[in-house]
């Protein structure tokens, strides 16, 4: 997506996308650094794949990425887009994996994602 005026369309949804985006991104890099540091607070039996470390890190990573893309989407980048597109998608992929352990965390996660995808989506113009 080149970059667009403020006042031009689609503009308004790139800035959500981009807000929100990082700020799923904090979230799941907050969930990453609870299931590292408390692991009392996680429902470890509830997950598919129950090693609450790899978790940790698999949010941790995802969120650094989330809130990185998130800030590229803020500054116009031309790929942004896309990486958002598919960040957002595995975001809601492994919060719907981890539903089990903490189901409200999880549902908020993908809601937010979801919201994301529509803002990265919506208005698309070539």
């Amino acid at each position: 997506m080149a970059y667009q005026d403020p006042g031009q369309k689609g503009s308004g949804w790139s800035l959500f996308a981009g807000v929100f985006l990082a700020v799923v991104g904090l979230f799941n890099a907050i969930d990453g650094v609870v299931a590292l540091a408390r692991k009392e607070y996680l429902n470890e039996a509830g997950l598919i794949y129950e090693n609450l470390q790899a978790w940790g890190w698999t949010y941790l990573v995802i969120g650094v990425v989330q809130v990185i893309v998130g800030w590229m989407l803020l500054s116009r980048s031309e790929g942004a887009r896309w990486v958002g597109i598919f960040i957002a998608a595995l975001s809601m992929l492994v919060s719907f994996a981890a539903i089990g352990a903490y189901p409200w965390w999880a549902l908020m996660t993908v809601a937010m994602n979801a919201a994301v995808l529509y803002g990265l989506t919506a208005r698309w113009e070539e």
